[in-house]
This record gives C-alpha cells, sequence and structure tokens, in this order.
C-alpha cells in the first residue's frame, strides 16, 4: 500500500513537470497573440538597372550606406533610370522600384522596416573614366585631304588631356560645314593627352567641324566662335610620322627585345627603304632597323630591332624615303630602351 502511494506521487510529479514544459513551449513559440516578431531589417536585397544593356542589365553593390554602380565608360551615361529593388518583406524604400530618378551619385534612397526604422542610401555610380579636356582652337588649320593631323600641344590653344587612351572607343569625325556630310577619320594612335589621326582622301575641300568621340565623351572646339575650323584642301601629301614628342605621340613603344618588331604609324610610309636608331642624332653609333613591311596605302611600317642591336636607351629614329626625303623623329622624354 505504501508502496503503492509512493508510485502515485511519483507520476503526479513527473506528469506536473511533463505538463508545465508544454504549456511554457506553447506560450512562447505556437500560441497567437502572445509573442510577435516584427522584423527592422532596413538592407536591400538587390538594385538592378537595365539602362546599360537590357539583355545584361548590371547589378548594384551595396556598400554600407552606398548603392554602387559599376559603369563602363564606352556607354554614355543616361539621365535617368528606372532601377529595379528588391527590399526584406514588409519594408519599404523610396522612391519605389520602378520609379524614375536621376542617375547621378547622390540620388536619395531610403528603406523603412516593417518595425518603423529607416535607413538612407546613397547612389554612388563608379565610372572608370576620368572626363578628358576637350581642346580650343582660335584659327583655322589647313590640311591637305589624305594627310596625318597630329592634335597635340604645339597647334591649339588649349590641348586635350585625360583622354581614355583605347581605339575601340575613341573615334573622330569630320563634318562638313557645306553640307553637314560626315567623314569617319582613321585614328592613327593617342596618348591621354595627344591624337592623330588621317583625312580620309575622299574628303571634299572645304571647313569642316572635327567631333571627337572618346569613351562616353563627345568633344568638340571649346572656342564655339570657331565650330569650323579644319580646312582641307587639295594638294600633295608629305612624309610624316608619329613619331616626334613635340608635334606627335613619341615612340609608339618604350621597350623591345632583339629581334622584335613594332609598328609606326604615319603617311608614305611605303616608300620607307631604310631606318636607324639613335641616342643623339649626331651620334656615329646608329644601328640600323630592319624594314619589314608596309600597307599599300602607306600608313603602317612595321621594322624589327636586329638581333646584334647594342643594348641601351635610343632617343630617336631616323628614316629615309626612297625619294630621298628623311625624317628625324627624337624622343628624349620616353626613350627607346632595347633589352635582351
Amino acid at each position: 500500500m505504501l508502496n503503492n502511494i509512493k508510485n502515485l506521487a511519483i507520476c503526479t510529479i513527473l506528469l506536473l513537470v511533463i505538463s508545465c514544459k508544454t504549456e511554457y513551449t506553447d506560450l512562447y513559440n505556437e500560441i497567437p497573440g502572445d509573442t510577435l516578431f516584427v522584423s527592422g531589417n532596413t538592407g536591400i536585397v538587390s538594385f538592378t538597372v537595365s539602362e546599360f544593356d537590357i539583355d545584361s542589365p548590371i547589378e548594384a553593390t551595396i556598400k554600407g550606406d552606398s548603392i554602387v554602380l559599376l559603369w563602363s565608360s564606352y556607354v554614355s551615361l543616361p539621365e535617368t533610370i528606372n532601377p529595379t529593388i528588391t527590399v526584406p518583406d514588409s519594408a519599404s524604400i523610396s522612391p519605389a522600384s520602378g520609379e524614375t530618378v536621376a542617375f547621378e551619385t547622390g540620388t536619395k534612397y531610403t528603406v523603412t522596416s516593417a518595425a518603423g526604422t529607416s535607413k538612407d542610401y546613397f547612389l554612388k555610380i563608379d565610372y572608370r573614366q576620368t572626363p578628358p579636356t576637350t581642346y580650343t582652337i582660335l584659327t583655322t588649320a589647313n590640311i591637305v585631304r589624305g594627310s596625318l593631323y597630329n592634335f597635340t600641344t604645339t597647334n591649339v590653344s588649349r590641348s586635350l588631356d585625360n583622354l581614355l587612351v583605347d581605339l575601340n572607343k575613341t573615334k573622330v569625325e569630320l563634318i562638313s560645314q557645306t553640307d553637314n556630310s560626315e567623314y569617319i577619320c582613321e585614328v592613327a594612335g593617342m596618348r591621354s593627352n595627344k591624337l592623330s589621326f588621317w583625312v580620309p582622301n575622299e574628303t571634299p575641300a572645304g571647313l569642316y567641324e572635327v567631333h571627337i568621340t572618346n569613351g562616353a565623351y563627345e568633344l568638340i572646339n571649346s572656342n564655339t566662335t570657331l565650330k569650323y575650323w579644319l580646312n582641307v584642301r587639295e594638294g600633295t601629301v608629305a612624309f610624316a610620322t608619329t613619331l616626334a614628342s613635340s608635334s606627335s605621340l613619341g615612340f609608339p613603344i618604350t621597350t623591345i627585345k632583339r629581334g622584335e618588331t613594332f609598328v609606326i604609324s604615319g603617311t608614305l610610309l611605303n616608300t620607307v627603304t631604310e631606318g636607324t636608331i639613335y641616342y643623339s642624332a649626331s651620334s656615329s653609333v646608329q644601328p640600323p632597323l630592319e624594314i619589314v613591311s608596309a600597307t599599300e596605302d602607306g600608313h603602317y611600317l612595321t621594322v624589327r630591332i636586329p638581333e646584334d642591336t647594342p643594348l641601351g636607351q635610343y632617343n630617336g629614329i631616323y628614316l629615309k624615303t626612297s625619294a630621298g626625303t628623311t625624317s628625324y623623329s627624337t624622343n628624349t622624354s620616353t626613350p627607346l630602351v632595347v633589352t635582351e
């Protein structure tokens, strides 16, 4: 009898313990109304812009309070965008997803959570091209069609600068004052502050505006009183290169190994019969260049550094044509160094 009473007491205690544990769990996790979780999440899940390429939209990176969009320089910046934005459940964002906003660094977004907390975000355009400086020309410049024009500090009042050095993203057009016809010029070469191009042979004589596209930027003469400043005329094309440092681009490379080739651009280069490199124009040591080939239009000449060329620094290139024309192009600021 006593044992039965003890067993009954133990069972009663166990039932009470089990009952209490179940009741606590129900109250905390399962009984509606007793505990309500409200999210205070003010994050941005995704921010997508299709104005870059509708087939390949770009996704922003969220860094702190910045919405960072990496924008490639070859695509023009739109004035506005309509981004697709995702935020946490029950949160809201202003301006709303799909709403038109100014596409500029500093455009503000505010995310408000379900709990009422908020966070401000700011658009940041990570644009990889420094805005180039356009040129200023005060007087008309004359050039024979088919010739090479060297756009450098020596023939402009204010030169180009901060150019994106990429021939694939650079275009030069001549726009006729007479009928607005456009003539695409082949770019011979460029530096951050220099640009050389050929005037097409088919360009009619007359005055032209020079329109340069560099990455996402359009560059024209800042002197608005002289829009059409390049005077194209008929005549005989002269032998020229883009080598000279003061009036052109300088050497296309700065370091080369024995036996390697490099390309020189210019006009009438298909008439070059010999060439040398030198430390100074009066130097007694002027190792020869091997003439490899030239394009039919005379725009490009490929030369090779012979295997027995003395190692060291060379400040210039000498070229001679079949007509006897010679050219000494010296560049001491960025010399050519021959290595093993």
